[in-house]
């Protein structure tokens, strides 16, 4: 299987606010961006909208407090 997208945090381009990289798969042909904020809505088994986020200065709690300054969320829809 090949991917159709890549998601990575960048550390060096965290001043910039847009950290988060992506690498989007199309005709053979990587297009790269970076960005503060991604999403993508799925759907499980059963049928049901998930929607996958990722962003940049989004946590809370114990990931933020660890020092955590991006978290993946699976929100069901």
């Amino acid at each position: 299987m090949k991917p159709l997208v890549d998601l990575w945090y960048c550390k060096a381009l965290k001043a910039s606010g847009k950290p988060i990289m992506i690498r989007e798969f199309e005709n053979g042909k990587a297009k790269v961006r970076n960005t503060n904020k991604w999403q993508w809505t799925v759907y499980d088994k059963q049928g049901n909208e998930l929607l996958i986020r990722i962003a940049f200065q989004n946590t809370t709690g114990k990931p933020k407090a660890s020092g955590a300054t991006s978290m993946l969320e699976i929100l069901k829809v």
